[in-house]
């Protein structure tokens, strides 16, 4: 229980000592506030809110200065937030936490962010591709992989069409995908692959 957890580095905080006791009580509190930070959504409420929660422990309020400005500067840095919320599902660690910060970030349409969102909702077809279709749009290769996958697996005319174009758009982005794009070859009339070749060179092309 974070709650509990964050009680026990406050009462050892206050009980020790001396310097290396006080740090040795801080030891991981990083972690505890990740809990947290989905409840209070940025680093300037999260600092608000523990002191609320300590008002009377000024010292200990001040040794948490430098993790409520690390969240402080996930807040204000768009590229750090990806970065962190990555660590995080690459570590298997606070997936609420990496879920909550990449949400943000599909706000403002932020292309990688898009891709990794989709991942949570793997087993919501519509959710999964719409996201993933975003991400794919705006340029990213593990995206357009993904999507070509999907429509690859329908087994059908217009989902081997689409297949076709997003493996395209992936080796536009330096991905060898020669051995998918030669199985579609094989199942796509010649007509087909000359328009979606062509179409992969528009950029108002309405297959995205």
């Amino acid at each position: 229980d974070s709650m509990f957890a964050l009680n026990l580095a406050h009462l050892l905080f206050t009980k020790a000592q001396t310097p290396i006791e006080k740090k040795e009580a801080l030891s991981g509190v990083r972690d505890i506030l990740l809990d947290h930070i989905t409840l209070v959504e940025t680093g300037y409420e999260l600092e608000k809110y523990i002191g609320i929660l300590y008002p009377n422990s000024p010292a200990f309020l001040s040794a948490l200065s430098s993790e409520f400005d690390f969240f402080k500067s996930i807040d204000a840095n768009p590229s750090l937030k990806l970065n962190q919320s990555e660590k995080l599902m690459e570590e298997g660690h606070f997936p609420d936490v990496a879920k909550f910060w990449l949400g943000q970030l599909t706000q403002k349409d932020n292309p990688r962010a898009n891709y990794l969102y989709a991942k949570y909702f793997d087993g919501n077809l519509k959710f999964y591709s719409g996201f993933l279709r975003s991400a794919a749009k705006q340029g990213i290769p593990e995206a357009q992989i993904a999507l070509a996958d999907i429509h690859a697996k329908k087994g059908t005319a217009v989902g081997y069409r689409f297949a076709y174009f997003w493996y395209l758009k992936a080796a536009q982005n330096g991905t060898d995908v020669k051995e998918q794009l030669n199985l579609l070859k094989e199942k796509l009339s010649k007509n087909d692959i000359s328009i979606i070749e062509g179409e992969v060179l528009n950029k108002d092309s309405t297959y995205q």
